[in-house]
């Protein structure tokens, strides 16, 4: 007879087993952010909405060239990537740093 190991799955997801891949969520996050910083824009630009959301991206990107602009909205593009990129890297990478006492009560 042919015996069968008994072993009991844990199939319960135990946080930081795995290690994240910092580069596909932080793709992911520059993704996310450009999304919303072109919406954003094209909103501002073509309706009038978000006037005061897009004057605090005008304040915080103004000096490297951002503006209200079809040029502008490219450069937010990719100014809103690298930024979205950047936050979301550095997000995952201390999330994967973090003790497993800490991520299980999160």
């Amino acid at each position: 007879m042919a015996k069968k190991s008994a072993k009991k799955s844990t199939s319960k997801f135990k946080a930081n087993d795995k290690k994240l891949d910092l580069n596909r969520i932080a793709v992911a996050g520059g993704l996310f952010t450009t999304i919303i910083l072109l919406i954003l824009g094209l909103c501002s630009k073509f309706f009038g909405l978000f006037l005061q959301t897009e004057n605090i991206f005008l304040d915080l990107f103004g000096k490297i060239g951002y503006d209200i602009t079809y040029f502008g909205l490219i450069l937010g593009i990719v100014y809103g990537f690298i930024f979205g990129y950047l936050l979301f890297w550095f997000y995952a990478y201390i999330y994967s740093r973090l003790p497993k006492s800490i991520v299980s009560k999160i």
